[in-house]
């Protein structure tokens, strides 16, 4: 597939500046790269331009699942390490890394600087034993993914999960549509997430769950569940302003988000919901 021509870049410019008039200032990023990305999908005439980097996300993560799998298994707190890689994982991001960076031997890295940190640094930013506590409690989960790839590692810890609470019913959403390398239906299927989850669509085509373009079939089931893990910094920007039961797990890859969370760039943050009235 070319490039798009002058004329047509032309006219996502156009469009994008007539969007932006009117956009409000309080917008989420989710939903003003909703106005970049559906320009671009118009003119690329359903083509999308991430697919094959998709393939190559999930195809490395697929080569990666045996042994992240065992170091889970084989961890002293096997829930423990899973939700570490599967916030590691949200480091598969081509809207911010090259296609070439070492998936694996970088999410290694990551999660070996994250057992390096004091207790107190850890739990400043990573509150494991929060998420914890919920979990003898929930009845029905949903995981929104993120990225392609990356799903492999949710998968990791929706197994883990499964085996030590078995009576959870599991959902994973997916965005409605191709944006950026964000993960849609066919991503979480080839990832196998659907052996151990229900996978659904949002129905949204922005690069983050934006709750008022979701489709009113999704928002009925995400509003009969009581407990949701929310991954990746898209989703973080969307929904973090939200009423709903949700733990944030992301990797701080912008000054933005970092600024936000009150912690460096390259954090690993697993957060609860700061408006959501926890019991």
């Amino acid at each position: 597939m070319g490039a798009l021509d002058e004329e047509a870049i032309r006219r996502v410019y156009v469009r994008l500046g007539s969007a932006l008039k009117e956009m409000p200032f309080d917008v989420s990023p989710a939903e003003a790269g909703m106005c970049m990305f559906s320009a671009l999908a118009e003119e690329m005439k359903g083509v999308d331009p991430y697919a094959a980097l998709k393939k190559k996300a999930n195809a490395l993560a697929l080569n990666a699942y045996g042994r992240a799998k065992q170091t889970v298994m084989t961890a002293p707190d096997p829930l423990e390490m899973a939700i570490e890689f599967a916030c590691a994982g949200n480091i598969i991001d081509y809207g911010v890394y090259p296609p070439d960076f070492d998936v694996e031997g970088e999410i290694e890295r990551i999660v070996s600087r994250l057992n390096e940190q004091s207790s107190a640094e850890r739990a400043e930013f990573f509150k494991y034993e929060a998420f914890k506590d919920q979990l003898p409690h929930v009845d029905r989960m949903m995981v929104i993914g993120d990225n392609a790839g990356e799903v492999l590692f949710d998968r990791i810890l929706l197994e883990t999960m499964v085996a030590t609470y078995p009576d959870i019913t599991m959902y994973y959403a997916t965005r409605g549509y191709p944006v950026l390398n964000d993960c849609v239906i066919e991503d979480a299927l080839e990832c196998g997430i659907d052996g151990v989850a229900t996978v659904v669509s949002s129905g949204v085509a922005s690069p983050g769950l934006v709750l008022n373009q979701a489709s009113g079939e999704f928002l009925e089931l995400l509003h009969t569940c009581d407990f949701i893990l929310s991954k990746g910094q898209g989703n973080y920007e969307s929904l973090s302003n939200e009423n709903i039961p949700a733990f944030y797990a992301l990797m701080a890859k912008c000054e933005a988000v970092a600024n936000d969370a009150q912690c460096p760039i390259g954090t690993l943050i697993l957060q609860p919901s700061r408006i959501w009235n926890w019991h």
